[in-house]
C-alpha cells in the first residue's frame, strides 16, 4: 500500500534523523507504519510483519498471516457487532467476510496475538516523537539571525 513507500524511501536512501543519541536510521528503534520493499523490488521473498489496524482513537485489530484478532470493534450504526464480545477472532483463507468467529476454538492463537499487541503498544509507548526532535534539531543548526543594516534578511 502507500503507506509503505515511506519506509521503502527511507531505505533506500539510507535516510539518517537526529535523537537525544545522535544520528540514526528513521526504521531504527521506533514504531513506524508500513513496510520496507526494498527486498521485494530486489526480487527477494517477502516477509511481512504483523499489520495492526488502528480505528478513530484506539488499536481495534492485529492481523498475522491468515489470521485475524479483533480487541475493539466499532459501527456508524451503533451494532454490537457480535453481541459485544471480544476478542474476536477470524481465519482469513477461509472466512474472509469476518463473520465466523473461531477465538473460543483457537485460544493459544488469541494469546500468542494479544502477546504482539502488548508488545506493540509498549514499542508505540517508547516511541519519541519525531516531529519534536527534527524541530529541535532544526532550531539548534540554525545560526542566528540579526538584521543587517537595519533591514530583515530575506531568504526568498
Amino acid at each position: 500500500s502507500t503507506m509503505d513507500l515511506v519506509p521503502t524511501a527511507i531505505e533506500m536512501t539510507k535516510l539518517m534523523i537526529p535523537s537525544e543519541t545522535g544520528l540514526h536510521r528513521m526504521t531504527e528503534h521506533r514504531a513506524i507504519d508500513g513496510e520496507d520493499l526494498t527486498p521485494l523490488l530486489e526480487g527477494k521473498p517477502r516477509n511481512r510483519g504483523p499489520l495492526f489496524f488502528y480505528g478513530p482513537s484506539a488499536l481495534h485489530a492485529i492481523r498475522v498471516g491468515d489470521w485475524k484478532l479483533h480487541i475493539k470493534t466499532s459501527s456508524q450504526t451503533g451494532k454490537k457487532h457480535f453481541d459485544g464480545k471480544l476478542p474476536l477472532l477470524f481465519n482469513l483463507e477461509r472466512d474472509p467476510s469476518e463473520q465466523y468467529d473461531v477465538a473460543e476454538q483457537n485460544p493459544e492463537r488469541v494469546e500468542i496475538m494479544q502477546a504482539l499487541i502488548r508488545a506493540h503498544q509498549a514499542e508505540v509507548a517508547a516511541t519519541s516523537n519525531d516531529f519534536a526532535l527534527a524541530e529541535k534539531a532544526l532550531k539548534a543548526a540554525e545560526p542566528e539571525r540579526k538584521p543587517s543594516d537595519g533591514q530583515e534578511q530575506n531568504d526568498l
